[in-house]
């Protein structure tokens, strides 16, 4: 730009700057966003200790009243989400999800395996007396239990198998998190 003002033509110069790049200044905005800490094995641990404790809520309250309700198999989804998602911040992501839901169906499937127990139990056998054997085969059983109840009787099954669904799809959507973590 000349120094002498001339009113016939317009100009406009820019100095020349340095393009943005991203830097420590911008942390946090759209150019370089917080690094997310890697929380996956505390919150994997957090959900294996909500899915043992749901589980063993779960048989008891089957155990005591002797009525199999499994509407409260919804709620262990969330809670095992929930704990997941306490111990991260409410950062989520695929893995997560995956964790969750694998841990809702061992959860609500393997609370048969203390009813299984107590049932042998009532038989006056010695529960502390099984074998490797016989434990692997009751927890084969807990595990395939909610596909093994179609056969003893398919409406009360389907419905059952129906409750697990809702619980692992409620788990999956509560472990997705308000933030996503990096995929690894």
């Amino acid at each position: 730009m000349s120094s002498e003002l001339n009113f016939d033509r317009a100009e406009y110069t820019t100095e020349p700057t340095p393009e943005l790049a991203p830097g420590p200044e911008l942390i946090g905005s759209a150019w370089n966003p917080p690094a997310i800490p890697e929380n996956f094995p505390k919150a994997l641990i957090a959900g294996t200790i909500a899915a043992f404790l749901g589980s063993c809520a779960y048989a008891a309250f089957t155990i005591v009243t002797h009525i199999q309700i499994g509407f409260l198999g919804l709620f262990l989804g969330a809670f095992i989400a929930g704990a997941m998602m306490h111990q991260t911040g409410h950062i989520g992501g695929r893995r997560y999800q995956i964790a969750a839901a694998i841990l809702t169906y061992f959860s609500i499937s393997l609370s048969a395996l203390p009813e299984y127990l107590f049932a042998i139990h009532k038989q006056g056998r010695d529960i502390a007396t099984l074998s490797a054997r016989a434990w692997a085969l009751l927890s084969g059983l807990a595990i395939a239990s909610p596909f093994l109840e179609l056969t003893a009787n398919f409406a009360s099954g389907a419905i059952g198998l129906f409750i697990l669904f809702i619980a692992i799809r409620s788990a999956w959507r509560a472990a997705a998190g308000k933030i996503q973590a990096p995929s690894a």
